[in-house]
């Protein structure tokens, strides 16, 4: 695995680079206050931040809700078809780690489809390792970490100062091969402080609780790095009722296919 430590500035010129490239980049923006995934035309428009989630995920530049399946014309009496244009070659920036973990769940099922398949081998994944947990985390539970790789091509994993960028797939290599020339190649300490990062992540992952009398769906107690839903108040539980209302086959099957239960909660 090869990386490099990148200053603010070198990450934006970076990211303008693929665009001036004639990439499609879609990564988060800000709009109406929300985190959102959308096509951007300017490296200054994107916001990467240390940790926290976008309001959706990049589900929708892989598998749009409608698309174009064929097109016709007539050809004197007879009617052609005519296959959709190729669709662009695209780089999907500032997923999650849970995020990118999920296009691999879309990949298990949807690959042998061929218009998703021609979309999805044009596609590259930036993934932004996650500083710190949010109240709604829960990979850890599911065996995913707050710096999975899972279906990212580079990873960006925020440090103090800079970013440290990993490559991961050989076919990352066309995404940095003229930029990082000008790089500085990551030295050990970084490498190790994005692992205490990592540990540090995982551990507030597994910790994290809601405060006091927050509702199901605001945060989630954990025992053991499993995930639960708070007890509700005694006096709204009578005797012959459980806390918890979901069956324990649920709880079975999600401990059994983890991957599959963590893409089916986000996705």
């Amino acid at each position: 695995m090869s990386g490099w430590r990148l200053t603010d500035e070198q990450l934006q010129t970076w990211l303008a680079s693929l665009l001036a490239a004639g990439r499609r980049v879609v990564a988060p923006v800000e709009e109406d206050n929300l985190a959102l995934f959308r096509e951007v035309g300017s490296a200054d428009e994107i916001r990467l931040e240390p940790q926290g989630r976008t309001r959706w995920s990049a589900k929708e530049f892989l598998l749009p809700a409608t698309e174009t399946l064929f097109s016709y014309r007539f050809d004197s009496e007879q009617v052609a078809l005519d296959a959709p244009p190729q669709p662009p070659e695209q780089v999907l920036v500032g997923l999650r780690p849970c995020d990118a973990a999920g296009t691999a769940r879309l990949d298990d099922v949807l690959l042998d489809d061929e218009l998703y398949a021609r979309r999805r081998e044009r596609t590259l994944i930036v993934s932004v390792a996650c500083a710190g947990a949010g109240p709604a985390c829960f990979c850890t539970a599911v065996g995913g970490s707050p710096a999975g790789t899972e279906a990212s091509d580079l990873q960006l994993v925020p440090l103090e100062g800079g970013w440290l960028l990993r490559r991961l797939t050989e076919r990352a290599a066309a995404l940095v091969e003229e930029d990082s020339e000008g790089w500085h190649p990551a030295a050990e300490a970084d490498w190790a402080a994005a692992e205490e990062q990592r540990r540090a992540a995982e551990e507030s992952t597994r910790g994290a609780a809601p405060p006091p009398g927050a509702p199901w769906g605001q945060g989630r107690a954990r025992a053991g790095g499993r995930c639960r839903p708070p007890p509700a108040p005694a006096a709204m539980r009578p005797n012959s009722l459980r806390p918890c209302s979901v069956p324990r086959n649920a709880f079975e099957w999600r401990d059994r296919n983890p991957s599959a239960f963590a893409a089916l909660w986000r996705w």
